[in-house]
């Protein structure tokens, strides 16, 4: 933990860069209520050359994992800075399926659900700022799933850099999760956000008052709990979390806000951000993880 030391120590740049690490796997679950009530995913590739990308919105799958209320028809919307790059109702009927499951089983991907409606878009992205946005074809709602994999290339620099994600925060299953992989060899420094107070600066009404992010580690199938943010002021590490702020580009809170964020450095694995209201509160939330450049 960098906590106590300097962002411009020379000793913690090592550490939490992560040369050696990367991003392969960010990933939102909301409920999805038709075009109103939407999952908006925005995620960020740097770097030289296109990132063969992977982007899925799940609904009927998420059965597979235990998962009732699922969005039963989620559509899937690609878009650019150019606006929709590509649309996808049924994964099946993707213009390039066999591309899409040969990358879905290099980045170990779970596999979809033969006839399912769930709905994913295999494209190579350049440098840039997307947004995978997935809504509920014909008004359907429930419990879906975002998610974005970097498929990785010996001669791509190319790298997913950061997801997130506005939407509503309810309780129980109805919370608002993100999820990210670690892969490599090397700690990776990560800014994980749960924004709610402000959202008021965005004209956003009905934000979530007090929202608390808590971080997993998963291990041999198994969250384990690795970290909480309630009040991002009361971190321990404040000044470096202020500092890696900065570095990453998130927009910095007004003091005395509830909004809560952590900043740690994470070994290689699978990992879980839960964002929910604290006291059982609901309303918008953004939640937002960044991995350090």
């Amino acid at each position: 933990n960098a906590a106590g030391e300097s962002w411009s120590d020379p000793a913690v740049i090592q550490v939490v860069e992560g040369v050696e690490s990367r991003l392969s796997n960010i990933s939102t679950r909301g409920r999805v209520v038709g075009t109103s009530q939407r999952l908006f995913p925005g995620f960020v590739i740097r770097g030289t050359g296109s990132l063969p990308t992977l982007v899925r919105g799940l609904g009927p799958t998420l059965t597979e994992f235990g998962v009732s209320g699922f969005n039963p028809d989620p559509l899937l919307d690609l878009v650019g800075p150019a606006g929709i790059l590509r649309s996808n109702d049924r994964w099946e009927e993707a213009p390039n399926l066999v591309e899409l499951q040969v990358a879905s089983g290099a980045v170990s991907a779970y596999p979809l659900i033969s006839g399912s409606q769930d709905a994913a878009v295999l494209m190579s992205l350049s440098d840039g700022l997307y947004t995978a946005k997935v809504s509920g074809d014909d008004g359907a709602e429930g419990i879906a799933l975002a998610e974005v994999y970097g498929v990785a290339e010996p001669l791509v620099e190319a790298r997913l850099m950061n997801i997130s994600t506005r939407g509503p925060v309810g309780t129980g299953a109805s919370a608002m999760i993100a999820g990210f992989v670690i892969e490599g060899t090397a700690a990776q420094g990560v800014l994980i956000r749960g924004v709610g107070p402000s959202l008021a600066g965005f004209d956003v009404t009905g934000f979530l008052e007090d929202p608390r992010v808590i971080l997993f580690r998963t291990v041999d199938g198994a969250s384990v709990f690795i970290n909480e943010s309630d009040d991002w002021e009361e971190a321990p590490n404040l000044e470096i979390l202020n500092e890696v702020t900065t570095v990453v580009g998130a927009f910095p809170f007004e003091s005395g806000t509830a909004d809560a964020a952590l900043f740690t450095v994470l070994p290689p694995g699978n990992y879980t951000a839960v964002v929910r209201g604290v006291d059982d509160g609901e309303g918008d939330g953004l939640v937002e993880v960044y991995r350090l450049p």
